[in-house]
């Protein structure tokens, strides 16, 4: 395992090496493994070795790059399966690592081609994956994992598609092993995000093998949800991710910018903004009668938009403004350009090519 681990950590150093870590999803067993630094206690089930990753953007990044190269030099053969072929990178003792994108239309499996040069295998559901994410941090490398409440509900749609009676029995194994440790909240969210057919498929799950009626009775979540997003509330979410967008935009020309009026601008904007996020996310909160509730929605729902911020960071934003820690100091900022216009805002937060984003855990190299 130890062996397993390093060819593990190698390969992300690999993606990192040719800006590519910022364009994958980790799933598959390995996301388990790294649930294992925020979730306290848990233990992944980890039955195979094999290493995937999901390409939520085959066109991303813009300017097309090359793993293959990097990847031999880290001692990973690439070479094609399948038909229509995939990309597969060999290391030692059968170690492969795969790449995943979405079946879409009529479900016919086609070659599937991405910017950082693999050919990807085509599946479906796995949109759950890669529109529930957060970021985790492993060996000083920043790597998006699919919510594990997501991981989760994903796997109980697809095991009765599963071809292999050893994944049938593995799947279900881990569905088990991680049930006790998920957010009933979260989970709900996803849920009703999810098509008829797709809870269906979860529900007759849980009737045949976890022996509860549906979701409802396994997470004890109410059948009437305390908290119904409205258009309303929807669009001010919107907002706030957009505000979100742009100060990260402002931070990013912070990093180089040289002059100090320029940087006194752009300080002066990012406090500005700051402090409108805050008083929209508190105003967002207020219109809603089940708070906690209202906040798991807009956490997942920023995810969801590509603004991953820990719940933490949603709770402390909001403290600040109620504890008047944060000033709103807004009167000269364009804020309704800014929220209708995404030219103004640039790339999509946290793609995080260069540099990282700040890690927040740290494992030493095994």
């Amino acid at each position: 395992m130890i062996n397993d681990i390093v060819q593990f950590s190698n390969f992300l150093k690999c993606l990192k090496e040719a800006r590519c870590l910022g364009n994958v999803i980790l799933v598959g067993s390995w996301s388990e493994y790294l649930y294992q630094t925020f979730i306290s206690d848990f233990t992944a089930e980890m039955a195979t070795v094999d290493l995937d990753f999901l390409i939520p953007d085959l066109n991303q990044p813009e300017e097309k790059r090359s793993i293959s190269e990097i990847a031999k030099h880290y001692g990973f053969e690439y070479s094609e399966k399948g038909e229509p072929a995939f990309s597969v990178f060999t290391g030692q003792d059968g170690f492969e690592v795969e790449f995943l994108s979405e079946l879409k239309g009529d479900g016919i499996n086609k070659n599937a081609f991405s910017n950082i040069g693999v050919k990807t295998q085509q599946l479906r559901h796995i949109h759950i994956l890669q529109n529930y994410t957060r970021f985790v941090s492993f060996n000083k490398m920043t790597v998006r994992v699919p919510e594990p409440e997501a991981y989760c509900l994903q796997k109980m749609i697809i095991n009765s598609e599963r071809l292999e009676q050893g994944k049938i029995t593995s799947d279900q194994k881990k569905i088990k092993n991680i049930i006790p440790y998920l957010n009933a909240s979260i989970v709900a969210i996803i849920y009703d995000s999810l098509t008829e057919k797709e809870k269906a498929r979860v529900n007759k799950y849980i009737k045949a093998h976890l022996n509860k009626l549906d979701i409802y009775e396994l997470f004890n979540i109410e059948r009437e949800k305390g908290f119904i997003a409205t258009p309303d509330f929807e669009s001010g979410i919107h907002d706030v991710a957009a505000m979100m967008r742009a100060t990260k935009r402002n931070e990013s020309k912070l990093s180089v910018a040289a002059d100090d009026k320029e940087i006194d601008k752009l300080l002066a904007e990012s406090t500005k903004l700051r402090g409108q996020i805050s008083k929209a996310l508190n105003e967002l909160i207020a219109t809603t009668n089940d708070k906690e509730e209202a906040k798991t929605y807009i956490y997942m729902q920023l995810s969801k938009q590509g603004i991953h911020s820990p719940e933490n960071v949603i709770d402390n934003i909001i403290e600040a403004e109620q504890n008047k820690e944060i000033k709103d100091d807004s009167s000269t900022l364009d804020y309704e350009s800014i929220a209708k216009n995404p030219s103004l805002l640039g790339t999509v937060v946290d793609g995080y090519d260069n540099p990282d984003p700040t890690p927040n855990i740290d494992k030493s190299d095994t």
